[in-house]
């Protein structure tokens, strides 16, 4: 059987449904094996950038704990590609990422697109080892076997994180043995997991008796799980406060009556007091701690015990337990010791407080019609349960409707924490919405910088009639760079503001009004009236709506508020 025949058929028995992409001389093999071979079950999806067709992997990955994978041609589309890995690699997602390479015969002989690292060309796989788990180049036929299952065992092998497979144009059509008894097809053969020790489970119970006001942070590593239930139970037996982070803000329901809010630079200011004033013990789950979280707890975080429950523990807390294992694994084992009680404690209130939104003197911008964000939010909340996922963009906006909006039990909420960058969540929902059931939809919530780096992805969302409602915050700039110029550079506003941008016009040409609604807000009449036509109309459909940001407001990132910031107690903003 030919490398690239048994390579497409393993993903296929794998349950792998999408191989995201851009097609090219050296992966066209892979894309016409899936076309030969696919039978309806693996499609090979056209992405229009290689960097988008990575962060869509990485967001089926995500939103649906499975594997994403993506492919693409040697040279620019290599290094296209890696922009996503990265993400992938920083924020511990399972991808694999399958990348062609020119014929082993034109190695350092001028050969066009060469990385084999002759002759003064880029090394390839020094490139992708540095930030990938596992990294071959397969020159062997013989070794493609061992080479699949081992960058498989090493994606889902915690910490997770990507792994990719090069494979030079020629050895495609090579021929390799059959597949061997060994090569499960099973996906949950990869993962490895980690069962506690029955004595550690009995020190977590014990240290959960002897504290008196317990938060349990809920983080990022819980949306790999699905023990959302457990987890609740174990709340409810002890009464425990639960916070999430940036990483999955509803990684816990909001509307449980344990559930505090949000901790982090965005976070909320009765959770930090809370933290602060009252915890005696933290239960951190699958959290680790990055920047956009501790920076402005990180004194407390060093003086309250902690017990740490993961598989990649942080640094700089006052660890008084690790349990470095699966997290389902523990949660379950947990809930076997401890006597269920049928009835569940009543929690103590805390009320809950926020931020209030503040307009920011705008110098730089003329007056004109639009909305404030806060305003906007507003109306969004009262849509939130139309939807199931909500993969958020980098910017003000996002950080105001993490911080603000009251999610419904069951939504995902998704954003990219590792690399950070501007333009994930509109590929990244594509991929998070091709995994869903076609009864489900998505959000995309963003600024216009993301829109203007991603947005012709958008035509991939109509190619596919998928059902995603991509919301577009517009203020003609990027809206968090400006915040900085504002607040450490004397307002001297450069390089981050732009002319006019009309966002709906420029999408109306991805397709026509019967494949792609399109909208665009200037105030709360305006806002209403749209979701109420696409929801009664064409939910079914892609659609953009534009919100047109009229002032700017300081968002409640920390860094930027006053020491002094105005604190409402209700969401209404």
């Amino acid at each position: 059987m030919k490398l690239v025949d048994a390579l497409t058929l393993a993903l296929k028995d794998l349950g792998i449904k999408f191989v995201f992409g851009v097609s090219g001389a050296n992966i066209e093999h892979l894309h016409d094996a899936i076309y030969r071979l696919g039978d309806g079950k693996l499609t090979a999806i056209l992405a229009k950038s290689e960097y988008a067709a990575a962060f869509m992997a990485d967001g089926l990955a995500r939103a649906h704990n499975t594997l994403g994978v993506c492919c693409s041609t040697s040279g620019g589309g290599m290094t296209n590609l890696a922009v996503g890995i990265a993400e992938s690699y920083a924020d511990k997602v399972p991808v694999l990422a399958i990348v062609g390479q020119i014929p082993t015969h034109l190695e350092g002989n001028g050969g066009f697109q060469d990385s084999s690292g002759k002759n003064n060309t880029l090394n390839a796989l020094h490139f992708w080892e540095s930030f990938t788990k596992y990294a071959a180049k397969i020159v062997e036929p013989n070794l493609f076997w061992n080479h699949l299952k081992t960058a498989l065992q090493q994606i889902f092998n915690p910490p997770l994180g990507p792994a990719v497979l090069l494979i030079p144009r020629n050895l495609f059509d090579s021929e390799v043995p059959e597949r061997p008894n060994n090569f499960s097809i099973l996906l949950s053969d990869y993962r490895t997991v980690f069962t506690p020790e029955k004595k550690t489970i009995k020190k977590l119970l014990g240290s959960i008796n002897q504290a008196k006001h317990i938060l349990v942070i809920v983080g990022g590593g819980m949306r790999f799980t699905s023990s959302i239930s457990s987890l609740k139970k174990l709340v409810d037996h002890f009464d425990l406060k639960v916070a999430t982070t940036l990483a999955d803000v509803n990684a816990f329901p909001h509307d449980d009556p344990h559930y505090l809010g949000m901790i982090g630079i965005a976070g909320h200011p009765h959770v930090h007091h809370y933290l602060k004033n009252s915890v005696d013990l933290i239960i951190a789950i699958g959290e680790e701690f990055s920047a956009m979280v501790k920076t402005p707890i990180e004194s407390t975080l060093t003086t309250i015990k902690t017990i740490f429950i993961g598989t990649n523990a942080p640094a700089a807390l006052n660890i008084h337990l690790m349990i470095e294992c699966d997290i389902e694994t523990l949660l379950a084992e947990t809930l076997n010791l401890i006597q269920q009680k049928s009835e569940t404690l009543q929690p103590i209130a805390i009320p809950k407080k926020y931020y209030k939104p503040t307009i920011i003197p705008v110098k730089h911008k003329k007056k004109s019609k639009g909305l404030l964000t806060s305003q906007a939010l507003t109306i969004l909340q009262n849509y939130l349960t139309q939807t199931e996922n909500i993969i958020f963009d980098a910017g003000n906006c996002v950080v105001s409707a993490l911080h603000y909006l009251q999610f419904p039990i069951g939504v995902k909420t998704i954003i990219s924490l590792g690399m950070g960058g501007m333009g994930y969540a509109i590929p990244a929902g594509i991929g998070t919405q091709l995994g869903s059931s076609k009864n489900k939809s998505t959000w995309v919530m963003t600024g216009d910088g993301g829109f203007l780096i991603s947005g012709l992805e958008i035509h991939t969302a109509v190619e596919y009639q998928l059902p995603i409602l991509f919301i577009v915050f517009n203020n003609n700039m990027h809206g968090m760079c400006v915040t900085r110029q504002q607040q450490y550079f004397s307002n001297r506003v450069t390089a981050s503001t732009y002319g006019n941008l009309d966002v709906a016009k420029t999408v109306k040409g991805l397709g026509n009004k019967n494949r792609l609604w399109v909208a665009c807000a200037r105030n709360t009449s305006d806002l209403e009236n749209h979701l109420t036509e696409y929801y009664q109309k064409f939910s079914g459909k892609p659609g953009v709506l534009e919100i047109k940001i009229n002032l700017d407001e300081v968002p409640p990132f920390l860094p930027f508020l006053s020491e002094n910031p105005e604190i409402i107690g209700s969401v209404d903003v």
